[in-house]
């Protein structure tokens, strides 16, 4: 019998403006939806890249609302001001032993 290890590893390009005023709330709402007070843009995004892999651009995105995915949002007025290049990208994989 043998054991080994499969590695996907995704990349997402995620472009923003942290100065919006779009941005900035959909940052304060991820913030108070889970109980964080001072929430970083890089745990939205690392929030936001984790439900991409799970549902994909076209659904809402709980606590920060919807991205931009090839100039559309599939609810304009909760775009949370986060485009993507792609959610459904390719993985690098590796096999270990």
């Amino acid at each position: 019998m043998q054991t080994k290890t499969v590695t996907l590893s995704y990349a997402i390009e995620m472009t923003f403006d942290p100065k919006s005023e779009v941005f900035k709330n959909a940052l304060q709402e991820y913030g108070e939806t889970y109980g964080n007070d001072d929430p970083k843009p890089d745990d939205m995004l690392q929030h936001i890249a984790y439900n991409l892999m799970r549902g994909g651009a076209g659904r809402c995105i709980e606590g920060v609302g919807y991205v931009m995915l090839n100039g559309t949002c599939a609810d304009p007025e909760s775009f949370c001001g986060v485009t993507v290049d792609c959610d459904d990208p390719d993985p690098d994989i590796e096999v270990e032993d």
